[in-house]
């Protein structure tokens, strides 16, 4: 039985992820270019999507009954059945994937996950519970985004206690996409207005460096904390032996900087060098 939360919604820029060790196998086998729709959705998957059904309305699959249902909505948007077969085959990929990353003690997975497309939205996508929702405008507009399906089911997964620092939250789902489901995809974060708090990107590509450089199980070791509801800042000094503030100064110097950042440099004089 799943312990009882409060309901919680994360809405997603939805954007992508990079991975640790035990993913590479996963990352590797994703080939062909990023923007290659066709072979992004069958590496990611491994199948291709199967056809609409005759009757889109209410599309219910079972995988296996004691592991997981994935049962699919479009009676908002029937325009969006083909699609929704797509997002359907991610799941049923990405969930056992996804559950292992983000495994805990005594936790056990939601064995239901329900895709809902809708024509009217705002974001993208968003996760409550068990329960992810899709913008039709947007898949409509961005078919190739495979990788919000992965942030949003990573919500679901996650099941943080109510009170989770939200850069964390969206940080991890979008290291999952990223660094695992997207490696190939460039992160730019910007050292001299990004702040680790930014959530989304930024939190992930700081969240990727901090788990490269010091502990290459950081995810899973705060994953776990965050769901237990104990997560206090000074996990971080605890894992690495530095607080947040240090850690987020010693990966900014491994950035690139502007192009305005370097011309002002450049032109400030150097210490010690006398006046022109």
């Amino acid at each position: 039985m799943r312990r009882a939360m409060i309901p919680f919604i994360f809405v997603s820029a939805c954007l992508i992820v990079l991975g640790p060790e035990p993913w590479r196998g996963v990352a590797a086998a994703q080939e062909g270019p990023a923007s290659d729709t066709q072979s992004r959705k069958t590496a990611a998957t491994g199948v291709k999507p199967k056809p609409a059904t005759s009757s889109p309305s209410q599309l219910i699959e079972e995988i296996d009954p004691d592991r997981l249902t994935v049962t699919i909505d479009v009676s908002d948007a029937p325009e969006s059945a083909e699609w929704s077969q797509r997002a359907k085959l991610l799941v049923e990929k990405w969930h056992p994937l996804l559950a292992a990353f983000l495994a805990g003690p005594d936790f056990r997975p939601p064995t239901h996950v329900k895709l809902v497309f809708k024509k009217e939205m705002r974001a993208p996508a968003y996760a409550s519970r068990d329960v992810i929702t899709i913008s039709a405008a947007w898949i409509k507009a961005h078919p190739e985004d495979d990788g919000m399906v992965v942030h949003e089911l990573t919500h679901v997964i996650q099941a943080y206690r109510h009170g989770a620092p939200g850069w964390l939250v969206e940080g991890i789902a979008d290291y999952t996409r990223f660094f695992l489901f997207e490696p190939r995809t460039l992160i730019r974060v910007d050292p001299e207005r990004a702040g680790y708090k930014d959530g989304y990107r930024t939190s992930a590509k700081f969240l990727a460096w901090v788990a490269s450089t010091y502990d290459k199980q950081l995810i899973p070791k705060l994953n776990k904390e965050l769901r237990s509801g104990e997560y206090r800042d000074d996990f971080f000094r605890s894992s690495t032996g530095k607080d947040l503030n240090a850690l987020w100064s010693e990966f900014t110097k491994t950035l690139p900087r502007s192009r305005a950042s370097r011309k002002k440099a450049a032109e400030s004089p150097r210490p010690g060098s006398a006046p022109g």
